[in-house]
């Protein structure tokens, strides 16, 4: 199961430090915000015959069903912990001038549970590309910008490390943007 462990590090934080590696023609740091999060829930039952667990957590219970791609599903047994991780990333670097625009790449990547491990899967997704800045409103903490199909968009800019980065930013400005999430469900086996 440690390969399902580092998934989420390797692939994520390889895709979003991507974007940190661009030259910047200004002296600023690129902008990197990133979240994981982590839930804990007790398997309460299983239903071998029709895949149902039964989970506990901090919402309370709930029954999942569990499809044919669970390798393993015959481990999972009641007191087990199954833990799922989640995480986001966004990262932002505004391009030197010159530099040619960033294809865009939509890539996803995927692991599950070897042959006689705990059940466990994982399944990340790595966007990247280069948008060019019409407007910033710092303001109302708002950038429009335009993707390279031509679609323009509006994002509300939440976080303080993305409220400090587009005070830099300028009208013109192509910036390349990578999002990063995954998500990784892995059974804990019960405590003897």
């Amino acid at each position: 199961m440690q390969s399902l462990r580092i998934f989420i590090g390797t692939f994520l934080t390889a895709a979003v430090l991507a974007t940190g590696a661009a030259a910047a023609e200004r002296s600023y740091e690129p902008a990197i915000k990133d979240h994981m999060r982590q839930v804990h829930a007790k398997v309460e039952a299983v239903d071998r015959k029709t895949r149902v667990v039964r989970l506990n957590g901090d919402q309370g219970p709930v029954d999942i069903i569990m499809p044919p791609e669970v390798r393993n599903f015959d481990q999972i047994k009641v007191g087990d912990t199954l833990q799922i991780s989640y995480y986001t990333g966004v990262a932002a670097q505004i391009k030197k001038k010159g530099d040619p625009v960033t294809a865009t790449t939509d890539e996803v990547v995927a692991a599950r549970a070897a042959p006689g491990e705990k059940p466990g899967a994982a399944v990340g997704r790595n966007i990247s590309t280069t948008v060019r800045i019409e407007s910033v409103d710092t303001a109302a903490n708002t950038v429009t910008f335009k993707r390279p199909d031509g679609t323009v968009a509006v994002v509300d800019v939440e976080s303080a490390e993305g409220r400090t980065f587009i005070k830099t930013l300028r009208k013109g400005d192509d910036v390349d943007i990578v999002y990063a999430e995954a998500v990784a469900i892995e059974v804990v086996p019960a405590s003897k």
